[in-house]
């Protein structure tokens, strides 16, 4: 199986396809090569495809979907080599040379395939981003304003003597189409350097690029406007901005983001959370996955029975069972949230992560009132299954 894209998916996103399926022929192979084209995704590679392949030719120049192939033996490249090379990366799958793809979800496809890519050829890619989608909105108006000229250079305006409804109706259309260029240029450059708060800034710096486009009348965009240069350049900073804007604010908490995800990926779950230290030097760079340990089940709901295993800091609970639950219950001072979580945990529906996503700075007179509240929750007799009943 292969799949293969460049920026304007246009020449050679096919080029590649063309010559991997001659290549396999040749060999006596059976292949499939999905495209992602300028029309989008053709021939998609389907579930079956991908358990029954051999391997699979990842010949690509921009974002794919590669989640799918999950521990599958894939070969990633640029589209290039799926033009040039199709006979070596297709007899490396088959002497079982292919690495094994594992796909890790906390990093974005594209910083996989490019991390060893040279600073030259990222921002090419970026910049083909925004072309290749810019593209359609300049054919199609190109091809509008071309079908107005059937009845005359002049026949959109309405003091022209060949003047046409429908010619203007198709030229304004036109116009429309080719006002989008500029912001689609740097909004997707952007976007593909900083994701979606990269396409807004981008988008905006597009507009600006000529404000004209939207017809905006103001003193403050009483200038020259920069054009297609001008919304290049937007789009660069765009992207630019937004990834110092990221790291200006690393400081700020984080850990949601990754549980909002855990939680998404698992329908089943109505609550989850994860480790807290009271030691910042035992926090890791980033997160770092590791399911040794983690709690879920029986074993997280006998746990429970005995000590509260989760955190306010690191814990998300679904609105509904927590409703279900009936709530924090006042009664229980200082250990309601242990409560709570033991009327809100059932054998399948939680899981603690261990995972650690966040540092507590806590007193010697707060450990102690915290220990004191445990001891006060196990004289109360707080147990699971009297809860439960």
């Amino acid at each position: 199986m292969a799949v293969t894209a460049c920026p304007t998916g246009i020449a050679h996103t096919f080029m590649a396809a063309e010559k991997i399926k001659e290549t396999a022929k040749a060999m006596g192979l059976d292949v499939k090569v999905e495209t992602n084209g300028q029309i989008g995704v053709e021939n998609k590679l389907t579930k079956e495809d991908i358990e029954r392949a051999a391997g699979i030719i990842v010949a690509a120049d921009k974002k794919v979907e590669v989640a799918r192939f999950d521990g599958h033996p894939t070969i990633m490249t640029k589209v290039a080599d799926g033009i040039n090379k199709p006979e070596e990366l297709i007899q490396t799958i088959l002497d079982g040379k292919a690495p094994i793809y594992k796909h890790d979800r906390a990093v974005d496809s594209s910083e996989e395939s490019s991390a060893n890519e040279s600073i030259g050829r990222r921002a090419y890619k970026h910049l083909m981003e925004g072309v290749s989608n810019m593209l359609p909105f300049v054919v199609a108006g190109g091809i509008l304003i071309a079908l107005s000229f059937i009845w005359g250079i002049k026949s959109f305006d309405p003091e022209d003597p060949s003047y046409n409804k429908v010619a203007e109706v198709l030229f304004y259309f036109g116009k429309i189409s080719f006002s989008m260029m500029l912001p689609i240029l740097a909004g997707f450059i952007g976007r593909s350097i900083a994701d979606r708060p990269g396409f807004i800034v981008g988008m905006i710096g597009g507009i600006l690029a000529d404000p004209s486009i939207l017809g905006l009348k103001s003193d403050l965009l009483a200038y020259t406007p920069s054009g297609f240069l001008g919304a290049l350049v937007a789009g660069f900073l765009a992207g630019g901005i937004i990834q110092v804007l990221k790291i200006a604010f690393s400081w700020m908490p984080w850990h949601l983001d990754f549980l909002f995800n855990e939680l998404d990926l698992n329908l089943n779950l109505d609550i989850i959370g994860s480790k807290v230290v009271d030691n910042e030097s035992k926090l890791p760079g980033g997160i770092r996955r590791n399911y040794f340990n983690t709690l879920s089940g029986e074993q997280l709901w006998l746990t429970l029975a005995y000590r509260n295993v989760f955190n306010h800091s690191t814990v998300i609970f679904k609105k509904k069972a927590y409703e279900e639950a009936g709530r924090y219950d006042s009664e229980f001072d200082g250990f309601e949230d242990w409560h709570l979580w033991a009327r809100m945990v059932t054998k399948n529906n939680a899981v603690v992560l261990n995972t650690v996503m966040a540092h507590y700075r806590l007193s010697e007179s707060y450990k102690k009132r915290m220990l004191f509240r445990s001891r006060l929750a196990r004289s109360r007799g707080l147990r699971l299954e009297d809860v439960i009943r």
